[in-house]
């Protein structure tokens, strides 16, 4: 029997708050996402056989969709979100290296926060650019990574050529949704 605090306890409490994810029941998400990040951050690490950055993807997207609804300023939800993902990042590559699928999914991910920014987005051009040149770098850092393990026709892929074309189509014109799909 494991403490409360265990890691191995804290993923079973994240796999919870990713079903409350799937159901779009905001708050349990945040609620058990947030008290399995906290359990894990208290307890390094003791079992390698477990993905414990799902942890932190978890905690992450719960963190976003909440406060994304919440908040005066989108920008700041989403400053906010991408530091957590760069800690996420961060540990990925201490614990797989430079080059892993974890890191691929952290980068979608990063590029989806410029993403969510420029869907209805009203404002300056330059500002727009920037927010889209991010997110098309993020993006293909995430493709070129996936690229390394997965066949060219895998449903990843697929979903990361699908998203990457959402940002066309959210940012400029329908055409350059489909030319980049």
């Amino acid at each position: 029997i494991y403490i409360d605090t265990h890691p191995r306890v804290a993923y079973s409490i994240s796999n919870v708050a990713k079903y409350y994810s799937f159901v779009m029941k905001k708050d349990s998400a945040l609620h058990f996402s947030e008290k399995a990040y906290l359990a894990f951050v208290k307890f390094p690490e003791a079992n390698t056989d477990i993905q414990y950055e799902r942890i932190y993807m978890e905690y992450i997207y719960a963190y976003k969709v909440y406060y994304i609804q919440n908040v005066i300023s989108i920008s700041q939800t989403m400053d906010e979100v991408r530091i957590m993902y760069k800690m996420a990042l961060k540990f990925t590559i201490s614990k797989y290296g430079d080059n892993s699928l974890s890191s691929a999914t952290i980068y979608r991910s990063l590029g989806n926060t410029y993403t969510d920014i420029l869907c209805g987005f009203k404002k300056r051009e330059k500002v727009k650019s920037f927010y889209f040149n991010q997110a098309i770098l993020n993006y293909n850092k995430s493709i070129l990574l996936t690229l390394k393990y997965l066949k060219p026709n895998s449903p990843s892929l697929s979903t990361l050529y699908f998203v990457k074309g959402l940002l066309y189509e959210y940012s400029y014109l329908k055409d350059s949704s489909e030319q980049a799909l």
